[in-house]
């Protein structure tokens, strides 16, 4: 399990609906380590070194945008600290623009892949 805290930086004069919008997010994460504990959280199994992400997005039409997060941790796995790497691609379609005409709401549904490794980059 994953979970991401974030914060976002944006330009106050650009919307949503302006197909230039361009996002950057960045934060923290941490790892539940418990391989399957019945609590939600292990806090004793939390990884949480070099926990950084970055994410980046750039509308290219009025209803899509596309986004790219690089993420990176470390694990301990039978006591080593093994390094974790992430790469995900998102494909995202604003549903809200569709559905009814609301800068306050952003809903959209989205696909994407990404790659994820244990082992050093070379």
């Amino acid at each position: 399990m994953v979970l991401t805290l974030n914060s976002i930086a944006q330009n106050p004069l650009q919307t949503k609906a302006d197909s230039s919008y361009f996002s950057l997010a960045f934060g923290v994460n941490f790892i539940d380590n418990s391989n399957g504990n019945s609590l939600p959280f292990d806090f004793d199994k939390l990884d949480f070194r070099t926990p950084f992400f970055l994410t980046a997005e750039q509308k290219f039409k009025n209803n899509w945008s596309l986004s790219l997060s690089l993420s990176t941790n470390q694990l301990e796995l039978d006591r080593k600290i093994e390094p974790y790497y992430g790469a995900d691609m998102f494909a995202n379609l604003f549903i809200d623009q569709i559905l009814f005409n609301s800068e306050r709401i952003d809903l959209y549904v989205g696909l994407g892949a990404g790659l994820h490794t244990m082992q050093a980059i070379l």
